[in-house]
């Protein structure tokens, strides 16, 4: 369901798994087969909302419950997320480039990580930056191939 389906404050609502076949329903690895370990495999409800702040930029708040029937699977549980695209007036150099910096931050039942993204030459390059636990530094590069 998309933001705004019945009323302009409804959320929109997403429920799913990813990596479903990797036997985590049946307690994980139940046989020596690796494919089966259920490592990746976690089903989950989203909730997400964006707030326009006009002149300022969007705040993309997001609310999820994660779940992996793994025994020794430490995420089951709440996660929190909060996103903020700046888009401040064209009125100066800083301004613009300002507006193509994405800030996030989140808390997945065990960790709070912090992280922001700069996209270049009109979305097609972004930087991507990770600070894990808040210490533990990942970045790279991505290139986006629009197809639209």
């Amino acid at each position: 369901m998309k933001e705004c389906w019945w009323k302009e404050w409804t959320p929109q609502v997403v429920i799913g798994a990813n990596d479903p076949t990797t036997g985590s329903w049946e307690g994980g690895a139940s046989s020596d087969d690796e494919r089966y370990n259920g490592f990746f495999c976690r089903y989950y409800i989203v909730a997400t909302k964006h707030l326009a702040f006009e002149e300022y930029g969007n705040l993309g708040v997001h609310v999820a419950y994660v779940y992996n029937k793994k025994d020794v699977h430490h995420l089951n549980g709440p996660a929190i997320g909060a996103d903020f695209k700046f888009s401040l007036p064209q009125t100066s150099f800083i301004n613009k480039a300002v507006n193509n910096l994405n800030l996030m931050a989140e808390y997945d039942s065990r960790t709070v990580n912090l992280g922001a993204e700069y996209s270049f030459w009109k979305d097609h390059i972004n930087a991507v930056i990770q600070f894990n636990r808040c210490r533990y530094f990942s970045g790279g590069l991505v290139l986006k191939v629009h197809l639209k």
